[in-house]
């Protein structure tokens, strides 16, 4: 379970995600609605057993899925949720969708799925503090190096909360003389100067060297033969910007009608192709007045950035005067 609030992490949460699965290891993503993020948030406990009733299933939302199913389920206010207190012995309490490392290259910048990962930890870093691009305040990261059981590695990267969350100490100090095997779940595999690596934001979870099958598994493949986990850089030079971003004007669509372009700074008509890609869903945009507005009388803009994603909506509003 985890919360969704966009491009900051003090907000309060656009959606409350959450992965269930049933006694036959079935497994389905759900979302909580923001507005009741207050009434399910206690009520809710991972690792618990709970039966729902009166909520909604929905077509699957188009990116960040945890599994590749055709539907959720979201909450509603209406929902009723009861803890089951008797839980049979054998009712699963985990699911993954591992990839092997080999993979991983091919899910660069593939935000339909999340990835989940299994290796051996080999290298973790210190807490580093970086400014990215996007952000007007600093964010903790942490590296961390993983080894698979062909000898293949990946580095990961935690963001905000989890980087701190994660305890590099005690985990290196466990390193020197046993290995810690982890999974790591909804993770997205990124590029950054030419280096891929998986990152882990706000829904990214761990499990080390816990009482898991996959997890048992890896260590009766991997014998002894486990190096010591070694202090690493941070990298911070790769996913920072030197450059403090510009402070963003807010303005409604129906404000933007209305600006003069002749007296509008930061014209451009590049379209990033990130942004070509994106159709039919709801977003809070960073924008700038086009070069062609120039010559016509309806104003154009060019979308420069994503700020908040929402997901695919039912229907387009229209802009009020």
């Amino acid at each position: 379970m985890w919360d969704y609030t966009g491009t900051a992490d003090d907000l309060p949460p656009i959606h409350v995600d959450l992965v269930l699965i049933d006694e036959k290891g079935n497994a389905m993503y759900a979302e909580i609605p923001g507005v009741e993020a207050d009434k399910f948030r206690p009520l809710l406990q991972e690792s618990k057993v709970y039966t729902f009733s009166k909520f909604l299933i929905l077509p699957s939302k188009p990116a960040y899925k945890p599994f590749p199913n055709k539907y959720m389920i979201k909450l509603t206010p209406w929902t009723n949720v009861e803890q089951v207190n008797e839980v049979p012995a054998d009712f699963p309490s985990h699911v993954f969708n591992l990839v092997q490392f080999s993979y991983l290259s091919l899910r660069v910048g593939m935000q339909e799925y999340f990835t989940d990962v299994i290796g051996m930890i080999i290298g973790v870093s210190k807490l580093a503090y970086v400014r990215m691009a996007s952000k007007t305040s600093d964010t903790p990261k942490r590296v961390i190096a993983l080894r698979d059981l062909a000898n293949c590695e990946v580095k990961l990267v935690l963001w905000g909360e989890h980087a701190p969350d994660f305890d590099a100490d005690a985990v290196h100090s466990v390193g020197q003389d046993n290995a810690v095997v982890g999974i790591f779940v909804d993770t997205l595999m990124k590029a950054y100067n030419n280096e891929e690596t998986l990152s882990g934001g706000s829904a990214c979870k761990w499990y080390l060297n816990e009482d898991i099958p996959e997890i048992n598994q890896f260590f009766d493949s991997l014998g002894d033969s486990a190096p010591k986990i070694q202090w690493i850089s941070t990298g911070a030079e790769s996913f920072g910007s030197s450059q403090r971003p510009a402070r963003l004007e807010h303005k409604s669509v129906a404000d933007l009608k209305k600006i003069d372009p002749w007296e509008a700074a930061g014209r451009s008509d590049n379209i990033p192709k990130e942004i070509a890609a994106v159709v039919s869903q709801k977003f809070t945009f960073a924008v700038s007045v086009t070069e062609r507005s120039l010559m016509h009388r309806n104003i154009s803009f060019q979308v420069n950035g994503i700020e908040t994603f929402f997901g695919r909506q039912g229907s387009i509003p229209q802009p009020r005067e």
